[in-house]
């Protein structure tokens, strides 16, 4: 039998030597090892060292982003019998073909003695530990509100689409939320002085490259205008128009609590983002640079989704 000790000197072995002991062993210890994925992966498949978050894999085509995904929720399941996870896709579909049923997905890589009972008309899979994992599209995000979840990282691109294109920015900001509740600002994509086949590109880039779940873009400037150049750009964008009835600064005010309260870390340094956050004066109005704090207001409306769970607009209705 193949013991714990050979498997953890084995996985520290450059890839030839690696295939040449395996070359050597009978095809009942080559079976044990098939599932090991501490072995196969690449440094880069391997989770982030330390306490985190939120992990982003931002790669191309063939990197292995599916079956990362899968091994770690794998992982997840085997380690905590109460985890309830959260696979999140643009559609249902998606996540049936891709995640779970996929050629990289969870039931692919799993051990035949210990597969999880998918149940697809309950969009759930559980693991003979009583883990589970439960299917989401991100067109119907409602659906997230009310079950708790152990493992998910939800990820939302704010955006503050420009009046012309004449100076103004596009404000694009990628903000994700993880199961601790502290919100992430991931990167600032925003573009100056593009035309709206430019920013709408950047947006798709941006949804595309952090694996969004939904793009929140303010629809006061162009309303449905808005809606088609983005759709345009990505006809599959899973997209929440929102409507602003209060100043940028006043918008930011709940955001500004979120900040305070510790619940909002940057995950780099953004200076043109944090000079425009500086330049809001609490009570209204804007002193930063520029004409208009764009980046901030897409922020507000990435983490007004993320965070507060409705618009950044909350009306109050007297009885």
């Amino acid at each position: 039998m193949l013991g714990d000790g050979f498997l953890d000197w084995l996985r520290e072995q450059d890839d030839r030597t690696k295939t040449g002991l395996i070359a050597q062993l009978e095809e009942r210890e080559r079976a044990l090892i098939r599932h090991d994925w501490p072995l196969w992966r690449r440094e880069a498949q391997s989770p982030p060292r330390g306490a985190w978050n939120c992990w982003v894999i931002c790669a191309g085509r063939g990197f292995g982003k599916t079956r990362t995904g899968a091994e770690w929720v794998r992982e997840c399941a085997i380690l905590d019998p109460d985890a309830r996870i959260a696979l999140v896709a643009a559609s249902l579909g998606e996540a049936r073909s891709v995640m779970v049923e996929g050629e990289s997905g969870v039931l692919a890589i799993c051990p035949p003695n210990y597969r999880p009972f998918y149940e697809p008309s309950l969009k759930r899979l559980t693991w003979p530990n009583g883990a589970m994992a439960f299917l989401y599209s991100a067109a119907e995000p409602e659906s997230l509100r009310g079950p708790q979840h152990s493992h998910a990282c939800r990820v939302v691109v704010g955006v503050d689409p420009p009046a012309s294109d004449r100076g103004d920015e596009c404000g694009i900001v990628v903000c994700a939320l993880g199961a601790s509740g502290i919100a992430q600002v991931m990167a600032d994509c925003s573009v100056a002085k593009a035309s709206p086949e430019r920013w709408a590109r950047a947006v798709a880039e941006a949804a595309r490259g952090w694996n969004a779940d939904r793009v929140v873009a303010e629809a006061n400037q162009g309303g449905q205008m808005v809606a088609s150049v983005l759709r345009a750009a990505d006809i599959a964008l899973p997209l929440k128009l929102v409507h602003a009835s209060r100043g940028k600064a006043a918008r930011a005010e709940p955001v500004a609590a979120l900040y305070e309260a510790g619940r909002v870390r940057h995950a780099g340094l953004f200076a043109q983002l944090e000079d425009q956050l500086c330049g809001l004066i609490a009570g209204g109005g804007y002193e930063g640079p520029g004409r208009s704090p764009d980046r901030a207001d897409a922020l507000v409306w990435a983490l007004s989704e993320l965070m507060l769970g409705q618009p950044a607009n909350p009306r109050v209705r007297q009885v």
